[in-house]
């Protein structure tokens, strides 16, 4: 899909069909659950959960099998939790999207072990994605009306139209208008990709010079490259800039480093403040990624719940402890996905930044190998000069 295009659906008003969730994204503040945003979030997420029920005949028989019907199962907000958490790997193997949507954008994953996850996404879900997106970062105060240069480590959609990160990372311009766009990873021979290093430097050195603000969003191991080969005080950049990582911290492979030491590197090497150095967590089967706070960790907005689950039970670790990461969101119509059970291992833990919603973080990713997600197979398919 064209990123015009795509943009322009973004912005399109949300449908009538679900009043519930269309009230429930407009809730303000972000990250404080009361009783009323609450009970507005179990009535999305009913709703959503009866509408998948009702269109989709593949996941009303699923509910069948395990006795539930969310119109008499869901009655009070402390039944959401009785919704039945679909694997995100069981989308890898079969096509759960519903003929009830007519599908405006279909997105792929890493294909990991032969098996990618292609999903369909309807109008209005990428209208629920993109309001959300844009309530977390206005949040934030990362929403801009000066332009700025964008230095994207992914290519062009243009050359890659269904794969999840170049799409995702592409939408992340939709928060700043944009003076020029220098994509860094660009087509190469053999189906394989190749990062144009020079390209990215020059870029940074031109802004560095005149001092207009740039975003760097993509892969941290593709931008730790760039920064491990800027020499000290030779790149400084605008204040206002800002780096937007997307995952890809369990496939690290070429630096190794922690979240920490990257942040510590771009201030060093190109002057920003940690603040100014950001990490998203999502993923292509969950209609929400989460922004890290300035403490640097994750917490859940009021449209969405995150826990971390026993993968056996599905029960409910011990504060601190391990688990498999639980994501709630009533924000896809085209597909059930409104329950959904990762492969990533994160906790719970204590955070001082002030949001009055409980903070994750993640730790990496559970099973083995073939678990391994879109950011490690994006890795391999990049060639570095």
């Amino acid at each position: 899909m064209d990123v015009r295009k795509l943009s322009r659906i973004m912005k399109s008003p949300l449908l009538d069909t679900h009043p519930f969730t269309w009230k429930l994204l407009g809730q303000s503040p972000l990250y404080e659950i009361g009783e009323m945003n609450n009970d507005m979030y179990a009535a999305a997420m009913r709703e959503n959960t009866i509408w998948h029920y009702e269109k989709n005949e593949t996941y009303r028989a699923y509910c069948r099998l395990l006795k539930f019907d969310p119109k008499s199962d869901l009655l009070e907000s402390a039944d959401i939790g009785r919704i039945p958490a679909l694997s995100a790997d069981l989308f890898k193997h079969f096509d759960l999207s519903g003929p009830h949507s007519p599908c405006a954008l279909t997105v792929s994953s890493s294909g990991t072990s032969g098996h990618p996850t292609t999903l369909s996404m309807d109008e209005e879900t990428i209208i629920r994605m993109w309001k959300m997106g844009r309530a977390t970062f206005e949040e934030e105060g990362l929403v801009s009306s000066s332009p700025v240069h964008y230095l994207i480590f992914s290519a062009d959609p243009k050359n890659s139209p269904h794969y999840g990160n170049s799409l995702f990372f592409s939408s992340l311009m939709e928060f700043a208008p944009a003076m020029d766009v220098t994509y860094a990873v660009e087509p190469s021979s053999g189906g394989v990709f190749r990062l144009n290093q020079e390209k990215a430097v020059d870029l940074l050195r031109r802004a560095s010079g005149t001092g207009e603000p740039v975003r760097v969003i993509g892969l941290p191991a593709l931008i730790s490259s760039i920064a491990c080969d800027t020499p000290p005080g030779q790149v400084r950049l605008n204040p206002e800039s800002l780096v937007l990582t997307g995952a890809g911290w369990k496939a690290n492979i070429h630096t190794g480093m922690s979240k920490k030491e990257f942040r510590g590197l771009l201030c060093r090497v190109w002057g920003l403040s940690h603040d100014r150095v950001r990490d998203l967590y999502g993923m292509t089967e969950h209609a929400v990624h989460y922004l890290d706070c300035p403490e640097h960790h994750f917490h859940a907005p009021v449209f969405s719940r995150v826990s971390i689950i026993d993968p056996l039970t599905c029960g409910p670790v011990r504060e601190g402890e391990a688990g498999v990461i639980h994501l709630m969101n009533p924000g896809f119509t085209s597909m059930p996905l409104q329950s959904l059970k990762t492969a990533d291992v994160g906790r719970n833990v204590l955070c001082t930044c002030g949001r009055k919603t409980p903070a994750f973080e993640l730790i990496g990713r559970g099973g083995r190998s073939r678990f391994r997600g879109c950011a490690a197979t994006t890795l391999e398919r990049v060639q570095h000069e």
